[in-house]
């Protein structure tokens, strides 16, 4: 219970070394702080440890590592998430999207279009999601074949990711076409 009690009051990271331990315990709800405080202090050092965690059995502990590695970033965040999102784990290449997406990364772009024929079909609407912030016409241009996929689930998510694309006359038209 000590835990649950002190970890929001963290505010430093001269704790992050504390903190990091604490995404081991056994409390769910004290993993999930200890990802805030880690995110709320900036601990950009203490990133490659919140990573295990997108695999946690309890997916409020999994949401919280994404934000707090959305909120911290830094140099090794992209090559961890890029590592992550080829995991075993549904959940985790799941995460890894979500996280590469939010950074917008085009080196994360292969992941991606891997990603649009995994066999899990959340894992390629993750992908579909993510296209729109990759600032590369393959990225583009993977929406388009996406809306044009035989799987209604699938061509929706295109659908909604090309309407972040409004600037290009092709994403109008598809989706004039997809009315």
């Amino acid at each position: 219970g000590h835990k649950r009690a002190l970890l929001p009051f963290v505010n430093s990271r001269r704790g992050a070394p504390d903190v990091v331990a604490c995404l081991g315990d056994d409390d769910a709800d004290v993993r999930v702080l200890a990802c805030e405080a880690l995110g709320r202090i900036g601990a950009v050092d203490s990133v490659g440890a919140l990573f295990p965690a997108l695999a946690d059995a309890d997916p409020r502990v999994s949401y919280a590592s994404v934000a707090a590695i959305q909120a911290l970033g830094g140099r090794e965040t992209e090559r961890l998430a890029v590592e992550a999102a080829r995991s075993a784990d549904v959940r985790v290449r799941r995460a890894a999207l979500r996280i590469l997406s939010y950074f917008g990364s085009s080196s994360g772009l292969e992941v991606f279009l891997e990603a649009l024929s995994d066999s899990d079909e959340r894992v390629r609407e993750s992908a579909i999601q993510g296209l729109p912030f990759m600032d590369d016409p393959r990225a583009f241009e993977a929406l388009l074949g996406a809306a044009k996929a035989p799987e209604a689930r699938t061509r929706a998510a295109a659908m909604r990711s090309l309407a972040q694309c409004i600037g290009d006359m092709r994403a109008s038209a598809y989706l004039l076409r997809g009315l």
